[in-house]
């Protein structure tokens, strides 16, 4: 089993489109990521332009190409809502890594809770998963509730370059 069984995933819900991203996707992904509230919680800095978007959309190809990672896009009509990634693949374990983004316009109205009832059952049948995992910032408060009501539960806490990370683990599906 791979993560490249998710290149051709596809997920329609009743405002959401959901696609694997494509480079003609990086302007859309732009307008997210160039807000610093967006960009609080994620690894990387808040893009300042274009060519932070071609880097990144070259770091989602090179994990394409090896097998590490799925990147997706969430669109509402023609608006980019938000994205999702799928990593660290383990299929010893039976889980996969789970991140997303949301852009801010649509934050709080349950466009994330949609997107994900959809596409974990998805993923999890491809990938013959048990469980996904997600590392959430502990003041990500927002994340943490979202992630409680699809029936994650805490597992543990870390702390990396001096932030509270809290761990978290979905139930079986």
């Amino acid at each position: 089993m791979s993560l490249r069984k998710l290149a051709y995933l596809t997920a329609k819900t009743e405002r959401l489109d959901i696609r694997p991203v494509t480079e003609a996707d990086l302007a859309s992904v732009f307008e997210i990521h160039r807000q610093d509230e967006v960009n609080q919680f994620l690894p990387y800095e808040t893009w300042q332009d274009m060519q932070d978007a071609q880097a990144w959309y070259e770091v989602v190809k090179e994990r394409r190409d090896s097998d590490s990672a799925e990147q997706f896009v969430l669109f509402h009509g023609a608006q980019l809502v938000g994205s999702m990634i799928f990593f660290s693949y383990d299929p010893n374990q039976r889980e996969c890594e789970l991140g997303y983004v949301l852009n801010k316009p649509f934050w709080g109205q349950g466009f994330m809770l949609e997107a994900l009832h959809e596409m974990l059952p998805s993923v999890a049948n491809l990938l013959n998963l048990e469980h996904f995992v997600a590392t959430i910032e502990a003041e990500n408060i927002a994340s943490i509730k979202l992630l409680s009501r699809i029936g994650f539960s805490q597992i543990g806490e870390v702390v990396e370059k001096g932030i509270l990370l809290k761990l978290f683990r979905s139930q079986a599906l």
